[in-house]
C-alpha cells in the first residue's frame, strides 16, 4: 500500500485533500452538524429519563402537550426579601416579567403566562427559602417550541435588563431552551478556542521533536484534514439519520488530533531514520510503512473496537460520539497508510528542510538522552524495575 502510494504520489495526495475536505463542505452544504438538545424535552417512552417520568407522575394532569416551564431564582446576598430595597426589585420583576411581550409568527404576545409572585403565594408552594433570601418564580412560557424559540430574544433581555437594572440582586433563569442555547455556545466557543491553542502548541511540540519545521508540518496536515473529514462525517450522520451530542465535535479533536499526530510521528521518523541508514526514498518509504506502519493499523484498530463499546448503551448521544471518534481514527489510519507515503515520497529529504539550531542536528543513531536513559535501564534492569523504591 505504501509502495503504491508513493509511486502515484501526486494522485493520492490530491484525492486525499479532496475526499478530506470535500466531506467537510459537503456536510455544511446540506446544514452542518446537527445537534440534539442537552436538556431534552422528549417524551418517548424509551428515552425518557427517571427525573422526566418522576415530573411526569407529579404533574399528571391529563394533559397531552407540557407547556413550557420557565423558573426564575432571585437572591439578596444581604438581608432578607422583605427589606425594603428587596421588595421593591421583586414589585419591578413581577411587573416585568407580566409586561415582558414578544413576537411569534404573528403580532405581539404577552411572553410569559402564569407568573406567580412567591410572596403571596402558599407557604406550602415553596417558593420563598427557609432564610427567606432566595425566592422562585415559575411562569409558563406559551406556545409550541417553536413559538418558544422565537419568544427566547426578548426573554433574555429582560434578564440582562433585570439584573442592569437590581445590580444587588442575584438573578438566574432555570429554563430548557436557553440551557440549551448556553450549552451550544459554551461547546462551540471551546471548541474554536481549543484549536486556536492546540494546534500552535502541537506543531511547537513537533518542531522540538523532529527538529525541523516541515518534518513538523506533516503531522499537523495530516491531524487538520482528517479532523475536517471526520467533522463531514458527523455533519452527514446529524443530518440523515439522528441528531449528535453537542460534544461530539469535542471529542473529535480530543481524540483526532492526538492520534493523527501520533500515528504520524511514527512513520516519518522512522523514514528519516532509514535515509539515514542510506536506504533508497522508496525503500525508505516501505520499510516505515511495513513497520511503524503495522504498529499504526493494529493501534487504531484496536481504538476503533474499543470506542465501538459506545454502541451498547442504548442512547443516541453516546452512539453519535462513537460515530465521531471511530470516523476520525479510521481517517487518520487509512491517511497514515496513503497519504503520508505519498507526501514523504514529494518531500523526500526536503522533510528535514528549515532546521531548527541545536534540535535539527544529525545524531548518530542511538545516541542523544533517551538512548542513554534506555542504555542505562538496560544495564541495571534489576535495579530499574523497582525505582523509585516502593513506600
Amino acid at each position: 500500500m505504501a509502495a503504491w502510494s508513493a509511486r502515484h504520489r501526486w494522485p493520492v495526495v490530491g484525492l486525499w485533500f479532496l475526499l478530506t475536505i470535500g466531506l467537510f463542505v459537503g456536510s455544511l452544504t446540506i446544514g452542518g452538524t446537527r445537534t440534539a438538545d442537552a436538556v431534552s424535552n422528549d417524551r418517548s417512552d424509551d428515552q425518557i429519563f427517571e427525573s422526566r417520568k418522576a415530573f411526569a407522575v407529579f404533574e399528571a394532569s391529563g394533559t397531552t402537550e407540557e407547556p413550557h416551564q420557565f423558573l426564575l431564582i432571585v437572591n439578596t446576598p444581604t438581608g432578607t426579601i422583605d427589606d425594603e430595597a428587596a421588595t421593591i426589585a421583586l414589585d419591578d420583576i413581577v411587573r416585568r416579567m407580566n409586561d415582558l411581550r414578544a413576537t411569534a409568527d404573528g403580532p405581539e404576545a404577552p411572553a410569559f403566562e402564569n407568573v406567580v409572585d412567591p410572596r403571596v403565594a402558599p407557604p406550602a408552594a415553596g417558593l420563598v427559602s427557609a432564610d427567606r433570601t432566595t425566592v422562585r418564580m415559575p411562569a409558563q412560557v406559551p406556545g409550541d417550541e417553536a413559538a418558544v424559540e422565537q419568544r427566547i430574544p426578548a426573554i433574555r433581555t429582560f434578564l440582562e435588563d433585570a439584573q442592569a437594572v437590581h445590580p444587588a440582586m442575584r438573578i438566574h433563569a432555570l429554563d430548557r431552551q436557553l440551557v440549551n442555547e448556553d450549552i451550544q455556545e459554551l461547546v462551540n466557543g471551546g471548541l474554536d478556542a481549543s484549536l486556536r491553542l492546540t494546534i500552535p502548541l502541537t506543531f511547537l511540540i513537533l518542531l522540538i521533536a523532529f527538529g525541523a519545521a516541515i518534518a513538523a508540518l506533516v503531522p499537523l496536515v495530516l491531524a487538520v484534514t482528517s479532523l475536517l473529514a471526520a467533522f463531514g462525517i458527523l455533519g452527514i450522520y446529524s443530518q440523515a439519520v439522528d441528531p449528535v451530542s453537542a460534544y461530539a465535535s469535542q471529542l473529535i479533536v480530543l481524540i483526532g488530533l492526538a492520534v493523527a499526530v501520533d500515528y504520524s510521528l511514527f512513520m516519518v521518523t522512522r523514514f528519516r531514520t532509514e535515509r539515514r541508514a542510506g536506504r533508497a526514498k522508496v525503500d525508505a518509504i516501505r520499510v516505515a510503512s511495513s513497520t511503524a506502519g503495522r504498529a499504526v493499523f493494529f493501534s487504531g484498530l484496536a481504538v476503533i473496537l474499543s470506542i465501538g463499546g459506545l454502541f451498547l448503551l442504548d442512547d443516541p448521544l453516546f452512539q453519535s460520539m462513537a460515530i465521531g471518534t471511530i470516523g476520525v481514527v479510521l481517517i487518520a489510519v487509512v491517511g497514515s497508510l496513503t497519504f503520508l507515503p505519498a507526501a514523504l515520497a514529494i518531500l523526500g529529504d526536503n522533510v528535514d528542510r528549515f532546521r531548527v539550531p541545536f534540535l535539527g542536528r544529525d545524531r548518530p543513531e542511538g545516541s542523544g538522552v533517551w538512548a542513554s536513559l534506555v542504555r542505562g535501564v538496560m544495564r541495571h534492569p534489576v535495579v530499574s524495575s523497582w525505582w523509585p523504591p516502593p513506600s
